[in-house]
């Protein structure tokens, strides 16, 4: 399929000329009503998926237990859209396990005298919550103050993707402590 430009000249406000598309032939023929929407439905669902991948790859929080009580450190990974987390096992071995703020249902952190475990229930799973164990206790409450903070916008569709990864931190905390 040959995509050809015609290319129209005009001129702006300004009195210098420009060039502008009027419309997109394929092989010869103009573009019917039909396939413009497609484009336009296509471009929009391009857009779509790159802003996705912008928000999974903006991370907020990332922790991990502490090394010598933990000898293969776990993982809490806090991005716009999910979190992850690492279960290391072994040397190279590992499991990831991922939870849509949508689906989590509750987030608990039970502290001790220098560690904490948090603990994330999710909708369907809620027979086995996810535990992470020996986190720093300011870590494991800054995650679950995020967490709650993330699952309480969206489910006011509050649109955080504008917002700058240091006030959003902030403001997520605020919005996820408890009293």
């Amino acid at each position: 399929m040959v995509k050809n430009q015609v290319n129209i000249p005009s001129q702006d406000i300004y009195g210098s000329i420009k060039f502008t598309k009027n419309e997109t032939k394929t092989n010869g023929t103009p573009k019917t009503k039909g396939q413009k929407q497609d484009d336009n439905i296509g471009n929009k669902s391009s857009k779509q998926l790159d802003n996705l991948t912008y928000e999974s790859k903006q991370v907020i929080l990332d922790i991990k237990s502490v090394f010598p009580f933990d000898f293969f450190q776990d993982e809490i990974v806090i991005d716009l859209t999910k979190v992850s987390i690492h279960f290391h096992y072994f040397f190279y071995s590992k499991e990831l396990r991922s939870i849509q703020f949508k689906d989590i249902f509750n987030v608990i952190v039970q502290q001790g005298l220098f560690f904490a475990s948090i603990e994330i229930v999710d909708k369907f799973f809620s027979e086995q919550p996810l535990v992470v164990r020996y986190l720093w206790k300011k870590d494991a409450i800054k995650a679950r103050r995020i967490i709650q903070g993330m699952m309480i916008a969206q489910k006011q569709n509050i649109d955080i993707r504008k917002i700058p990864a240091k006030e959003l931190v902030r403001k997520l905390e605020i919005i996820g402590e408890s009293r």
